[in-house]
């Protein structure tokens, strides 16, 4: 699946990027959405290097496989599916094509948003 945007969202990149898709020995909290990550279930780990200072960012594997349909960076995942609702681009072909978990993920954003749209 492919990134739905038509410009790149990173401006500087880093020294090092480097992806990998660990099983959790202990438990993590996902950087995106805030679930716990279960020992034993499998995560997305980057660590970066980037103006001299080391990052490591743990992604629960609904958020990391919805990252690219939204071209979001590390920790903008929910602004970023909330900013498609808003400007009304979502990205629906690719949300098929996502996992289930995942899907039920970006719907329970959109309907947080659609929710805080109608107290406007």
């Amino acid at each position: 699946m492919s990134c739905s945007c038509s410009y790149d969202p990173i401006d500087d990149y880093p020294d090092v990027w480097d992806v990998t898709t660990p099983k959790a020995r202990v438990e993590h909290v996902c950087c995106e959405c805030g679930v716990t990550i279960a020992k034993g279930e499998f995560y997305q780990r980057i660590k970066s290097l980037y103006d001299g200072y080391w990052m490591t960012h743990i992604t629960c594997s609904p958020c990391a496989e919805i990252r690219p349909v939204f071209c979001s960076n590390v920790e903008q995942l929910r602004d970023k599916v909330t900013d498609a609702v808003r400007d009304n681009y979502v990205p629906w072909a690719a949300l098929g094509e996502l996992s289930k978990p995942a899907r039920e993920k970006v719907c329970g954003w959109i309907e947080e948003r659609w929710e805080g749209m109608e107290d406007v």
